[in-house]
């Protein structure tokens, strides 16, 4: 499957959903970029090693991955600690009833 070539303004289209600015510079270099990784998969498609190769169904061994996991738990200190919910207010910009209120970011629609 072909995919239609991607310009200046489909990147700009594709920022601007991710609502990020670019110049044209920035636009015109991340096309060519992009026209470039989409080049590489075409080439990677053609090529017959691919399909000798097994899927990858998980990234654990199958022969016992629930022993391999972690547990979901909270680390209990460190960097990955939880913050104490007192911090965590204080670092929100509207806190009420135990809950955060964040600006929207989803338009209505859409």
């Amino acid at each position: 499957m072909d995919l239609p070539p991607h310009g200046p303004d489909e990147v700009r289209r594709i920022a601007g959903l991710a609502r990020i600015r670019l110049t044209d510079a920035e636009a015109e270099a991340l096309a060519r970029d992009f026209g470039r990784i989409l080049e590489y998969v075409g080439r990677l498609r053609g090529r017959d090693e691919a399909d000798a190769v097994e899927p990858l169904v998980h990234a654990v061994p199958a022969e016992e991955p629930a022993a391999s996991l972690r547990t979901d738990a909270p680390a209990p200190a460190g960097p990955a600690a939880p913050l104490p919910w007192d911090q965590v207010r204080a670092l929100a910009p509207d806190a009420a009833d135990g809950r955060l209120r964040v600006p929207r970011v989803l338009e209505e629609g859409r």
